[in-house]
C-alpha cells in the first residue's frame, strides 16, 4: 500500500495528510502505478483554464475524480507535479 500526499511547506513530514490510498501486489507495480498518476495530473496540469474546464463539462474526467481533485488542489496552492510525493505504507 502507497500514500499519494502533498509536501507543503508548512507541513512537517511527520504530520502528512494523505490524498490517496493505494494499493498494488508488488513494489514495481507501486513504481509503475505512481508513473501512471503522475502522467494523468501532468496532462490535466498542462491545460489552459479554459481547455480543463471544457475537459471536465466533455465528461473526459467522469470516473477519475482523484485526478481533477488533485488537478484543482495544486492549481489552488500554486503547486506543480513536484509537490506530489508518495510514502510506502507496507
Amino acid at each position: 500500500m502507497y500514500a499519494v500526499y502533498i509536501q507543503l511547506p508548512t507541513v512537517k513530514l511527520n504530520k502528512l495528510i494523505p490524498v490517496y490510498i493505494g494499493q498494488s501486489k508488488n513494489k514495481n507495480g507501486i513504481g509503475e502505478r505512481v508513473k501512471q498518476h503522475k502522467i494523468q495530473l501532468s496532462k490535466l496540469l498542462k491545460m489552459s483554464p479554459l481547455d480543463y474546464e471544457d475537459h471536465i463539462e466533455s465528461g473526459k474526467q467522469d470516473g477519475k475524480h482523484f485526478y481533477s481533485k488533485l488537478h484543482d488542489f495544486i492549481r489552488n496552492i500554486n503547486g506543480s507535479i513536484n509537490d506530489i510525493k508518495i510514502k510506502l505504507l507496507e
